[in-house]
């Protein structure tokens, strides 16, 4: 290949490689925090609901994107739980599972 073929194709790959790159870092995983079994569920279907819930609605935010305040904000205030019809429960385990990814207090 001529220099000028390969610059070319780089150029060309190299969006590709950023949206790529950028995808993956978004991904959200369950956390293993240590907890008991009991905290573990919660976080597990927090996590499961999140993308359900808040998923289907609208691209997902990278829980490390807001502080917990600000997760608590965007649940109530901006009335995301309500809009989820999420009951009591379903809102504190979406709540405990973004604030224990986030690594932002």
């Amino acid at each position: 290949m001529t220099k000028r073929l390969v610059a070319a194709l780089a150029l060309a790959l190299a969006p590709v490689a950023l949206v790529l790159l950028g995808c993956a870092s978004a991904q959200l995983v369950a956390p293993d925090v240590g907890a008991t079994a009991a905290n573990r569920e919660t976080l597990v279907h927090g996590r499961k609901l999140f993308v359900a819930k808040c998923g289907g609605c609208h691209p997902l935010h990278a829980p490390s994107s807001l502080s917990d305040a600000e997760w608590l904000q965007v649940l109530d205030e901006k009335e995301m739980a309500a809009k989820a019809k999420l009951k009591p429960a379903d809102r504190e385990a979406v709540l405990a599972y973004v604030t224990a990814v986030n690594g932002r207090e």
